[in-house]
């Protein structure tokens, strides 16, 4: 198995034994380079088997109340930190898309909240609101994409190079994942979900922060939420030391390169 990330063997790591959804036993391999750790049981499957898995995983999911194994992303922390930044000009305020957007519940939060549109994309879920239909135009940019809950389901590299793709000359990109500097080999490890089979380290994200051309980040703990930039830190560092005054704690944290914030 050869890591999506940076090409490098990947080595048998640890395997788990589900009971749902018609899955069993699942191996997971771990890039010798990278650390990068993936489910080479989910990367075999037909483009069929994976989308059935991804239907029936969600449908159950969703139709249980308070399921510890379906707890959404902090949408409206990080409605609250794009609106933030926006307002302080240090992302583009207009053309923005959520690819991935399930059902558009951060679409909603942002338009109802904050008066901003976002337009929806998601290949499995019709979203609800500002549905961008047949997928990205060929060649078409946007100034802002959000990737929220996506990277840990991807199971090819041209994904992730897809959702990149998008990204405008001027544009910047927002990630929301679960970044370690190690993944455990631990089959109780809480992130193990059947539709999970892709998990990051701060060097795999370094290597495709530096791939994609991106100068610098900021991570916001209470959106756990990243934004790649394609210019040195110095262009914002300013408005980020503003933002973080008036807040009246660290709310932003800003570095050249990626912003290894999970150590």
């Amino acid at each position: 198995m050869v890591c999506i990330i940076c090409k490098n063997p990947m080595v048998y790591y640890f395997s788990k034994t589900f009971t749902e959804f018609d899955l069993t036993n699942v191996d997971y391999y771990k890039c010798s380079n990278c650390g990068f750790v993936a489910s080479k049981t989910h990367s075999m499957m037909s483009v069929e088997n994976w989308e059935s898995l991804n239907f029936k995983a969600h449908s159950y999911y969703n139709s249980i109340d308070n399921n510890p194994n379906n707890q959404p992303p902090p949408y409206m922390e990080q409605a609250l930190m794009l609106h933030i930044m926006r307002k302080h000009e240090i992302i583009p305020s207009e053309n923005w898309l959520d690819w991935g957007s399930g059902e558009a519940k951060l679409a909603k939060i942002l338009y109802h909240w904050f008066d901003q549109k976002l337009t929806c994309f998601d290949k499995y879920i019709e979203p609800e609101i500002n549905p961008l239909r047949g997928g990205v135009p060929s060649g078409f940019k946007y100034d802002v994409i959000i990737n929220s809950a996506v990277f840990e389901h991807v199971t090819v590299r041209a994904t992730l190079d897809e959702i990149n793709d998008c990204v405008s000359e001027k544009g910047v990109l927002a990630i929301h994942t679960l970044v370690r500097e190690e993944i455990p080999s631990d089959k109780d490890w809480f992130y193990l979900l059947p539709v999970h089979c892709s998990f990051h380290t701060n060097k795999s994200m370094d290597i495709l922060f530096k791939e994609w051309g991106y100068k610098s980040s900021t991570y916001c703990p209470n959106a756990k939420m990243w934004m790649f930039f394609k210019f040195k830190k110095g262009q914002i560092a300013d408005k980020v030391n503003d933002i973080n005054k008036m807040i009246g704690f660290k709310y932003l944290f800003l570095k050249d390169g990626f912003m290894d914030y999970w150590k």
